[in-house]
């Protein structure tokens, strides 16, 4: 992983929170895919807002997601992908 970030309107609901690990390449993404890491990723961010007494249950596991940069770059840029 290379980087991550977090958006969403979590004034209004927590449930609104949304979570991107990004990977450098395509490959690294699809490697940490298929070797398991992005579920265990999931789960330790799970377990993160938990212990941070985040309301964890309200933000859906499909709010934890993953992008390389370079899937990133083929959309046109951050404001491209992301709408």
């Amino acid at each position: 992983m290379d980087d991550h970030l977090f958006y969403g309107a979590i004034g209004i609901d927590p449930k609104h929170l949304v979570i991107w690990y990004l990977f450098k390449t395509d490959r690294e993404k699809e490697a940490s895919e298929s070797s398991g890491q992005m579920k265990r990723m999931i789960d330790l961010t799970m377990t993160a807002l938990h212990n941070f007494s985040y309301p964890y249950h309200s933000v859906g596991r499909d709010r934890i997601c993953f992008a390389s940069k370079e899937e990133i770059e083929r959309a046109g840029g951050f404001r491209e992908f992301f709408q």
